[in-house]
């Protein structure tokens, strides 16, 4: 076989993934996600426990971006 014939990027949308390939690529992504969440909670106790003060800045930061989601009917 040429390689000079053989695609370079072949095109991914033409192939049919199997379920578990997909579960898998979603598992990771979501690993991913709760990895980096966990590392911002340390963070946060830190700033809640330290001072008054930081306990209600993290309250009012948390509660701002929940409170904007469901005033516009999304969560």
């Amino acid at each position: 076989m040429d390689r000079d014939t053989r695609p370079v990027n072949p095109d991914l949308t033409r192939f049919a993934f199997p379920i578990t390939a997909l579960a898998s690529t979603a598992h990771r992504i979501v690993a991913v996600g709760l990895r980096v969440g966990i590392a911002f909670l340390p963070i946060s106790l830190d700033k809640s426990l330290w001072s008054e003060a930081g306990f209600i800045e993290l309250r009012e930061c948390v509660s701002r971006r929940f409170a904007s989601d469901t005033r516009n009917g999304t969560y």
